[in-house]
């Protein structure tokens, strides 16, 4: 599936409708192209699972930015995870641990000046594979 805005177009979006660019803000918008690129069409409805804690809670946001607001539900979970539907097509990804424990540690450790030193961080996020990111599960 092609879009017709790039990825820092989508982010600046996603950042102004966040609050602030983070790491976690774009793991959600790639998690949710991913998904897109997966099945080939425009995701109609998500589930995702997630920490419900700060920082990994704005996965959230950054999903919802692609998605669409109303069009994600979630439930706390250890782990981030998605299910993601469209036209009848069906996708589970799962967001590799050693990425969410990377980027938890790197977010810890430089809580006292959290919004101007994540920036790095997500940026780091934006230009990594998806094959570094995301684990495709079918069903």
């Amino acid at each position: 599936m092609s879009r017709s805005k790039s990825l820092d177009q989508l982010l600046e979006e996603a950042t102004k409708h966040h609050g602030h660019f983070g790491p976690f803000l774009v793991l959600g918008v790639r998690l949710a192209l991913f998904a897109e690129e997966s099945l080939g069409i425009k995701i109609e409805e998500c589930f995702l699972e997630v920490p419900k804690t700060i920082p990994t809670l704005c996965t959230i946001e950054g999903v919802e930015a692609i998605v669409g607001p109303g069009r994600v539900k979630s439930r706390d979970a250890k782990k981030i995870s998605g299910t993601f539907r469209g036209r009848g097509k069906v996708v589970r990804i799962h967001v590799r641990d050693d990425v969410v424990d990377e980027f938890q540690s790197k977010c810890r450790r430089h809580y006292e000046e959290y919004l101007e030193s994540i920036v790095p961080h997500a940026r780091e996020v934006e230009v990594r594979s998806s094959g570094e990111l995301f684990e495709l599960r079918n069903r």
